[in-house]
């Protein structure tokens, strides 16, 4: 199996005690350290009820 990304994609695995990012580019990571990612992922998550 293969797993392509671009620049700008980030993947994402989640389990009950940890959330893994994967970013490939500045943009990317500069969103996860400023936390900028944490809250688009809560709030993708939250509109589902899933959080």
């Amino acid at each position: 199996n293969s797993i392509t990304l671009t620049p700008g994609t980030v993947t994402i695995e989640v389990s009950p005690s940890e959330l893994v990012v994967h970013a490939l580019d500045d943009g990317s990571s500069s969103d996860l350290e400023s936390k900028a990612m944490e809250r688009k992922i809560a709030e993708a998550f939250h509109s589902r009820g899933q959080i």
